[in-house]
């Protein structure tokens, strides 16, 4: 999952400002199986950082399996400049 900046006049995304928020794990063998999902993101207003909450289904198991949907919320803190 990648963080980028827009720029509305070109209608392009703005190359240097990509960022990598969360990837797959290279050599995890279920990372076939992970999906970065349900993610929101929120402006703190006191902090005036975007907050993004990031669920990585599939990380400790595998699909078919009764708790494939068991997985751990991230929460990201970005701080644009």
């Amino acid at each position: 999952m990648y963080l980028v900046e827009f720029d509305e006049e070109k209608l392009a995304l703005k190359r240097n400002t990509i960022t990598l928020i969360d990837a797959y794990e290279p050599g995890f063998d279920k990372s076939r199986y992970i999906q970065l999902s349900n993610f929101s993101l929120l402006e703190n207003r006191q902090t005036k950082q975007i907050e993004l909450y990031l669920t990585r289904y599939g990380e400790r198991k595998e699909v078919g399996q009764p708790d494939y949907l068991e997985a751990d919320v991230f929460q990201y803190r970005i701080t644009l400049k």
